[in-house]
């Protein structure tokens, strides 16, 4: 199953390095941009430096092949549709709460596992959406793409994989935690 089309609304993509998940994540996003009418989206890495090695860059030359632009200031890709896919990071307090006032149809943590877990779960909260199509489509997305190894890497595996989340650390997700909500996909070679 590709992790795009999976209908939970909280998916980890993860596993080792190579099957190329942070490209497969980007262009998840744009084909969900492309269909969807003013589609928003968010798509972070932990700092700033890693998302313009990894995203950024690719953003810019993306946008000639897609026909839309890109706002390198504004780390904004816009689509003629009215769609956009922010581009952000979460290196500190103030830029994780830039995101906590805002509802997106789709929030992509690129590198999960090197988030802190408790951000990474708020920040999860704002996967949310009203737009018609978003919820034919089955609602907003929350995307942990990752491999393993970092400060959520526990927290991951208990919410994704495990189905037995930390309620002492994480008291408040005790009555809305739902397991068949959350799904692990292994990304392969082939992908």
């Amino acid at each position: 199953m590709e992790f795009d089309s999976c209908p939970t609304k909280y998916v980890l993509y993860g596993g080792a390095a190579g099957p190329g998940k942070s490209h497969a994540a980007r262009w998840a996003l744009y084909r969900r941009a492309l269909r969807i009418p003013k589609f928003e989206a968010l798509l972070l890495r932990k700092t700033f430096p890693e998302l313009e090695k990894t995203h950024l860059r690719r953003m810019a030359q993306d946008a000639e092949l897609l026909g839309t632009d890109f706002v390198e200031s504004k780390r904004i890709m816009k689509f003629r549709n009215g769609s956009l896919i922010e581009c952000g990071h979460m290196e500190d307090a103030a830029a994780v709460q830039k995101y906590l006032s805002t509802e997106y149809d789709c929030i992509v943590p690129d590198e999960g596992a090197t988030f802190e877990p408790q951000p990474l779960l708020e920040l999860s909260t704002r996967a949310r959406s009203s737009k018609p199509q978003v919820l034919t489509e089955g609602g907003a997305r929350f995307w942990v793409v990752s491999n393993p190894g970092g400060p959520a890497s526990s927290m991951l595996l208990d919410f994704f994989i495990d189905h037995e989340p930390d309620y002492e650390a994480y008291p408040a997700l005790k009555d809305a935690y739902k397991p068949a909500q959350w799904t692990y996909i292994p990304p392969t070679l082939a992908d």
